[in-house]
């Protein structure tokens, strides 16, 4: 049996029907369905599935892509808002909208919005993580563009953002692996030690610096005989070592060590000064004694230039070839001599035997005998004193004067101090010589004038020469004084003075002007040819050039106007208008003679009553008659013995004994107080011996002349305060050793030649240079001046002084002058000139004070120090350098190269005795420069003061500290130069140094290589330096570099 069976089984109907003897199954499709070509049953819907197709009968089932909307199939879209959907997922944009790149319908702007979202109102709106760059756009050439870049959290180094949170690196830049926002420099070549901070641009790391294309170690200094392998870090050379204490520096090493040499090279020594190679061994040093000076027969080379003499041999200067050699020894030893073979002496060339006597001792010869001297080596002369050699003939002493007793000028010196003079020249005193101490002659040949006017000098033979501010007129002989000023009405009596004619007189403007037009016209009178014509009432009795008004009675008063008077004091106007006495004391019977003087008519004489008042009683009958003048001379010798006592008791004197506390018992102090003038104190009649301390206080005079008092007695000390006076005079035969002024008025002082006083001071007075006559003062040991407007200081005036203190502090001093070859001072230890106005200080001033230890000159206006050379030699001596003359080059001259020998070889000893002078500066340990305007030191100016040990330059206007070369104070142990603004060291080259006082200074950095090695103490307080900078203050290295004690 054949079966067919449709598709769409489910909506089949079954029918069974027989066609003979096979069965058939015959299928119809269900109501609602129809069968298709295919046999397939399908669906029937009466209406059309748009979108859709029919699932069952009169049943639409959308398309994908569609949903059933009303009955019907429309396409459906995601995110079409503002918008049609026209397809499935295609949304067609309604009026006013478009599509953005997320397919969404979104507000139409008004321009083209890149990366953003347009709002209703059609402006661009950028997304988040964008920001809107119009720049940028323009840039791009996208005008009317609303750009919105991508935005980065945090700025792009080195690049730019392209998107959220992205940074394109800008060209010669890399991304950088620690962060998304920066870029890195590239370098092509590697940055070793370094950083790479710009494309191809690599900043050293510190201690390093850029080589070719590298960065290399410093080490500065350069490593000497090593390589640096690192900042400061010297690793030495094969042959070389380090000893740690000069990191730089690599020693070479000698296995055999160097005697009496050094080690410069590996293996290979130098021979110290003084010392050779050995013939047989040429690393071994032997002393060396130069031929040129040392003879060495019978003698073995010790040491450099030091021989040791055979025995029976003696050391012996040959004065003929001037070498030390060893001689045989004769007994007695030859003197000038040398013994031979036959143990006699044989003198040497230039000498002869003394006597036959004295065979060993051998004489110097001179050909030709000395003149007026005596031969000291084979011709070599010495002249007796008071003579000098002939500048041809070395054999001949002239005789000389010596300029302090005799000035032979003009003359010839016949012998020692008497001169001769030039004819038309006579020997007598220069009066226009002012002398100062002994350094001016006192006598001198000077030119003789047979006629020689006032006011002249005499120039030359027979001519003369008027003195300054005097001169001749045309055809004159005389000398007129000579006035600046034309002297109207009025004559020049003296230079610069002009002395008024009669009738005229000095206005305030220092002319001459008519007493008559001043004092006449319109007060009494009128002036008529320089003569006053009174008025009615008025008369020129007084002088012919004013008028004064006259009263008919006016005695004993003044006449101000025309008959009105005043009366004098003591007098009083009566009924009549004339001046009658007044007395307070007289009786009734008595008369007033005279103001307060009472007197008594004819027949009385003058008496007393009880109440002491002023009475005249009758005299007895058989008394003469007394006139009036008796008790009025009576009267006025009381009244003058009252005024001389009211005059002595102004003067106030008092003399008392000082406490116990104060001085030893007995000490009695003499005070005279308020004296105006020296006849008040009697002659000082009322001085005792016992008084110690003679006081003046409140004296106000002209002159105080104390050489009466101090002839008297012998107070060991006299002070003068609170005074006003022209002149103090001092006399020689005063025996205090002090004398003290305090707050004292005076233009000068005046001490006579005196032995006795040691110690003067003045302060706050009004003197305006050092008293002159202080060069009198032979045993002066303290001069102290002090708040005087002094205002300079010359030395010359110690030239011959004791003094050991020179004090002169917070004055006006602005230059201190010394004379040319002049030795001063030769006592003085201490200079003090604290608180002037010193603004340049030459120290040579102080080269040849021989005793001088301490200067201190403090807060004044220094702002430039030095030291002028000092020459000794003819072919140094230039404009710059003070020349010392012949006698004073042989007691002065330099050690320093003695102290340089000592400071080289610590064995080496100087003996005074070595050099037969005096050395520059020999004394001085110690200069006090604080509190001045210094800017700059230059430390040669100290280069020839040996012993110099301590210098303070606190306080000045220091940038930099900088020794350049040798020329230093050798022994300069202790530099103060805190409290400046110093920030560049370098003192290598000041060889003693020990303590270094940098503190409140500017210093950044310092490198110790800079200072002495053996500099122990350094002071770095206040500073803005980084200490742990410094190799021995570095605590992060186990064991720092051995360095000076360091405050920081």
């Amino acid at each position: 049996m054949t079966t067919m069976r449709a598709s769409g089984l489910d909506h089949n109907c079954l029918e069974e029907a027989a066609l003979g003897n096979t069965e058939l199954e015959v299928y119809e499709c269900c109501n609602g369905y129809y069968n298709n070509t295919l046999g397939e049953c399908l669906p029937i819907c009466t209406k059309p599935c748009e979108n859709g197709y029919c699932s069952s009968p009169n049943v639409c089932t959308c398309n994908d892509g569609f949903s059933k909307i009303g009955g019907v199939c429309r396409p459906t879209c995601r995110h079409c808002s503002n918008g049609i959907c026209v397809a499935p997922n295609q949304c067609m944009c309604m009026k006013g909208f478009e599509r953005n790149n997320a397919g969404l319908c979104v507000s139409k702007c008004n321009g083209i919005c890149l990366n953003g979202i347009c709002d209703k109102y059609g402006d661009c709106i950028c997304q988040n993580g964008y920001f809107r760059s119009n720049v940028l756009a323009n840039f791009d050439g996208l005008a009317n563009v609303t750009l919105c870049t991508p935005n980065c959290d945090k700025p792009c180094q080195n690049g730019q953002c392209i998107g959220r949170n992205l940074c394109q690196c800008f060209k010669g830049f890399r991304s950088s692996p620690s962060s998304t926002f920066e870029c890195e420099p590239i370098c092509l070549a590697d940055c070793i030690n370094g950083k790479c901070i710009l494309p191809n641009y690599c900043q050293c790391d510190e201690g390093y610096r850029m080589i070719g294309d590298r960065c290399s170690p410093i080490c500065d200094p350069p490593c000497e005989n090593g390589v640096c392998l690192g900042p400061s870090k010297c690793v030495c050379q094969e042959g070389f070592y380090n000893d740690n204490r000069i990191v730089h520096k690599c020693l070479p090493i000698c296995h055999i060590p160097c005697h009496n040499g050094t080690c410069v090279a590996p293996n290979q020594c130098a021979c110290n000064n003084g010392y050779v190679s050995s013939f047989n061994d040429l690393d071994r040093c032997v002393p060396f004694c130069d031929p040129q000076f040392i003879e060495m027969h019978n003698a073995n080379c010790i040491a450099p230039n030091v021989i040791q003499c055979d025995d029976s041999y003696t050391l012996t200067a040959n004065r003929a070839s001037k070498k030390l050699s060893c001689q045989k020894e004769c007994n007695p030893s030859c003197i000038n001599g040398r013994c031979n073979d036959d143990d006699r002496c044989e003198c040497l060339d230039g000498f002869v035997q003394a006597i036959n006597d004295s065979s060993h001792i051998c004489i110097p010869t001179c050909d030709p005998p000395c003149e007026s001297g005596h031969c000291v080596a084979p011709n070599v002369c010495k002249c007796h004193e008071g003579h000098e050699t002939h500048l041809e003939k070395s054999n001949i002493c002239l005789p000389t004067c010596n300029p302090q007793v005799v000035n032979c000028t003009n003359g010839v010196c016949t012998s020692v101090n008497t001169c001769e003079c030039n004819k038309g020249y006579s020997l007598m005193q220069d009066e226009y010589m002012v002398p100062i101490g002994n350094k001016s002659s006192q006598l001198r040949c000077l030119p003789s004038c047979h006629y020689l006017p006032s006011h002249s000098k005499c120039v030359a033979p027979g001519m003369y020469q008027c003195i300054e501010g005097y001169e001749k007129n045309d055809g004159s002989d005389y000398c007129f004084p000579v006035c600046e000023q034309e002297c109207y009405n009025g004559s020049c009596t003296a230079p610069n003075v002009c002395n008024c004619s009669e009738g005229f007189r000095k206005n305030d403007n220092d002319e001459c002007q008519s007493i008559c037009e001043s004092d006449c016209d319109g007060l009494g009178g009128t002036c008529v040819e320089n003569k006053c014509q009174c008025f009615e009432g008025y008369n020129n009795l007084i002088n012919d050039y004013q008028c004064s008004p006259t009263c008919d009675q006016c005695e004993n008063g003044y006449c101000i106007a025309l008959n009105v008077c005043i009366c004098f004091d003591g007098y009083s106007s009566n009924k009549t208008g004339t001046c009658e006495p007044i007395c307070n004391n007289c009786s009734e019977a008595a008369i007033c003679q005279e103001p307060n003087k009472c007197a008594c008519f004819e027949g009385w004489k003058p008496s007393q009553d009880k109440d002491n008042k002023f009475i005249c009683i009758e005299k007895l009958s058989s008394a003469r008659q007394t006139h009036l003048q008796y008790p009025y001379i009576v009267i006025i010798a009381i009244v003058s013995l009252a005024g001389i006592f009211a005059m002595v008791t102004t003067a106030y004197l008092r003399c008392r004994k000082f406490p116990d506390n104060n001085f030893s018992t007995g000490n009695v102090s003499c005070i005279i107080n308020n004296l105006v003038s020296e006849e008040l104190v009697r002659n000082y009649t009322f001085l005792t011996d016992n008084i110690e301390e003679l006081v003046f206080i409140n004296a106000s005079m002209d002159q105080l002349d104390l050489t009466v008092p101090l002839s008297k007695i012998e107070p060991w000390k006299v002070l003068i305060k609170n005074s006003n006076m022209q002149q103090i005079v001092f006399p020689s035969e005063m025996r205090s050793s002090v004398v003290k002024l305090n707050n004292v008025n005076i233009k000068d002082i005046y001490f006579n030649k005196n032995n006795h006083l040691q110690d003067f001071r003045a302060d706050n007075t009004s003197l305006t240079q050092v008293p002159m006559s202080v060069v009198y003062l032979h045993t002066l040991d303290i001069l102290w001046l002090t708040h005087s407007p002094i205002s300079s200081f010359s030395f010359d005036l110690l030239e011959n002084s004791s003094l050991s203190l020179l004090y002169l502090v917070a004055n006006q001093i602005e230059s201190l002058i010394i004379s040319p070859n002049v030795i001063c001072c030769k006592n003085l230890e201490e200079i003090f000139l604290s608180g002037n106005q010193l603004k340049q200080l030459d120290f040579a001033i102080f080269a040849l004070m021989v005793s001088l230890k301490s200067i201190f000159i403090e807060d004044n206006q220094l702002n430039f120090i030095n030291a002028t050379n000092i020459s000794v030699d003819e072919n140094e001596c230039n404009s710059k350098a003070i020349k010392l003359t012949k006698p004073l080059e042989d007691k002065f001259c330099s050690w320093n190269g003695l102290y340089y020998n000592q400071i080289k070889n610590v064995s080496f000893v100087i003996h005074s005795q070595s050099l037969n002078c005096t050395d520059f500066y020999a004394t001085l340990i110690s200069i006090h420069l604080a509190r001045n305007k210094i800017h700059k030191i230059d430390f040669s100016t100290f280069s020839l003061m040996n012993n110099l040990n301590s210098i303070d330059l606190s306080n000045n206007m220091l940038s930099a500290l900088i020794s350049s070369n040798d020329k230093v104070p050798l022994r300069l142990s202790e530099l103060f130069v805190s409290n400046n603004n110093i920030s560049h060291v370098f003192l290598k080259t000041l060889p003693s140094l020990k303590a270094l006082y940098l503190h409140d200074n500017n210093i950044l950095q310092l490198n110790m290589s800079t200072l002495p090695y053996d500099i122990d103490y350094l002071n770095l307080i206040n500073n803005p330096l980084d200490c742990e900078q410094l190799p021995h203050m570095n605590r992060s290295v186990n064991l720092p570099t051995v360095g000076p004690y360091t405050e920081c």
